[in-house]
């Protein structure tokens, strides 16, 4: 941030814990492909998770923690992944993503100290699109949130 610590604290919490969630992501990622597992998308199965962790962070809808945990979403992985989870979990809404492209450094060293909540994060998407991505796109992804 241009402005430090009293800039950070002007920041919405959903775009601090986001973007928090999207780096822990990233690097649970790094840590797969060291590990020989290329995509997190490979079946394997977290007996304690109950589900097939195929589908890593993408069963996340806008409500579904309830309350200040609401904070917590996946947008940044949204914005990086190439996974539409739209429907994946049957009776479970779940967020319609057909945004990719973005990657958390270009989002962080271009876009991030402009951003204060979800309506200066879309503006910075929009000024700063990746390839194939259209307004009406980022529209839709950041209305969910």
């Amino acid at each position: 941030m241009n402005a430090g610590a009293i800039q950070f604290l002007q920041v919405s919490a959903r775009i601090r814990e986001s973007w928090a969630i999207g780096v822990e992501w990233l690097i649970t990622q790094m840590e797969y492909r060291e590990r020989g597992i290329p995509n997190d998308s490979d079946p394997f199965y977290n007996v304690n998770a109950g589900f097939p962790t195929r589908f890593a962070h993408q069963n996340w809808r806008y409500g579904m923690q309830g309350g200040t945990l609401d904070d917590y979403t996946c947008l940044f992985i949204d914005l990086v992944d190439n996974h539409n989870q739209a429907g994946q979990f049957g009776g479970i809404t779940t967020l319609t993503d057909n945004v990719s492209g973005y990657s958390l450094a270009t989002i962080e060293s271009t876009m991030l100290k402009h951003v204060y909540g979800i309506g200066s994060l879309r503006d910075e998407l929009k000024n700063n699109k990746a390839p194939g991505v259209t307004d009406a796109q980022i529209d839709e992804l950041i209305n969910q949130f």
